[in-house]
C-alpha cells in the first residue's frame, strides 16, 4: 500500500493497495516503514518545482525495520531498526575518497529508475526512496541503524530536516565557540540549526521568524530573545 501522486501539479494523493516495491537483490534491503515525515521538498516535487517523474510516491524522511537483506549485505539483518538515507554515498568516486561523501553524486543516478510497480505500470519514488508506503527497497547504504530507544517518528526526521539544519551549523557555517549566531526561519530545519549552534558552543543564538508559534518553539533551544522582523520582542 502506498500514497501515489498520479500527475505533477495535483494536490491530492491516492492511497493504493496494489503498489509493490521493486529492485530487491544483491546489496539491497527491504524496509517496512513505521514512520515518515513530510518535507517541503515533497511538496515542491508534487508542484513541479523539483524535477520528478510521475506517477510517484512522495516521502524521503522515513524510519522502520528491515524485513529482508540481499546477498552481500553483512552489516544489517532482518529486524534491525533503521532510518532511510535518501542520498547514499558510493564510496568510490573522488569526493568519497576525499572523505567528502556529502558531495557524492552517485545517489542521483537512480532518480529515473522506478522504485515501485502496480498493475497499471511503473511508479517512481521521490529522491530514490518514496517513504509514503508500507515497504520500500533501497541500497543497503541507505539504511542507517538507530538505537532501540529512539522512537520511529523522531528517527524519521533525521532523514532530512534534522541533518540539513544540524549540518548547516556544524559543517557549512562551522559555528565557532563563543560566537553569535542568527537563524532566520525556525521551522524544523531552523530549529535543528539552532541545536547545532548550541552543540558548537555559540554564546548567543537569535531565532528570527515572523510566525509566533515557531518563535516560541525555537526559544526552547535558543539562548537569546526571539526576534520579529521589523521589531524586537523580548521573551
Amino acid at each position: 500500500r502506498a500514497a501515489v501522486l498520479h500527475e505533477i501539479g495535483q494536490e491530492k494523493l491516492e492511497v493504493l493497495e496494489d503498489v509493490e516495491a521493486v529492485g530487491f537483490g544483491p546489496g539491497r534491503v527491504r524496509i517496512r516503514i513505521r514512520a515518515t515525515g513530510l518535507c517541503h521538498s515533497d511538496l515542491s516535487a508534487m508542484a513541479g518545482v523539483l524535477p520528478q517523474p510521475a506517477p510517484f510516491v512522495p516521502g524521503h524522511e522515513g524510519a522502520g525495520e528491515i524485513v529482508e537483506v540481499g546477498e552481500g549485505v553483512s552489516h544489517l539483518k532482518a529486524g534491525d531498526r533503521v532510518v532511510v538515507c535518501w542520498l547514499p554515498a558510493c564510496g568510490a568516486c573522488p569526493a568519497c575518497k576525499r572523505g567528502q561523501t556529502e558531495l557524492c553524486l552517485a545517489g542521483f543516478m537512480n532518480a529515473g529508475t522506478p522504485n515501485f510497480r502496480r498493475p497499471g505500470g511503473d511508479v517512481f519514488g521521490f529522491a530514490g526512496t518514496g517513504t509514503f508506503t508500507e515497504e520500500v527497497v533501497v541500497d543497503a547504504g541507505c539504511a542507517v541503524p538507530i538505537p532501540d530507544d529512539v522512537p520511529f517518528d523522531i528517527a524519521a526526521l533525521i532523514g532530512c530536516g534534522v541533518t540539513t539544519g544540524l549540518g548547516a551549523a556544524l559543517n557549512t557555517a562551522d559555528v565557532e565557540a563563543g560566537s553569535s549566531v542568527a537563524v532566520i526561519g525556525c521551522g524544523g530545519v531552523g530549529i535543528s540549526a539552532i541545536q547545532g549552534a548550541r552543540l558548537k558552543g555559540a554564546a548567543e543564538i537569535v531565532a528570527v521568524d515572523p510566525v509566533a508559534s515557531r518563535r516560541e518553539a525555537a526559544l526552547g533551544f535558543a539562548r537569546h530573545p526571539g526576534r520579529l522582523p521589523g521589531r524586537t520582542r523580548r521573551r
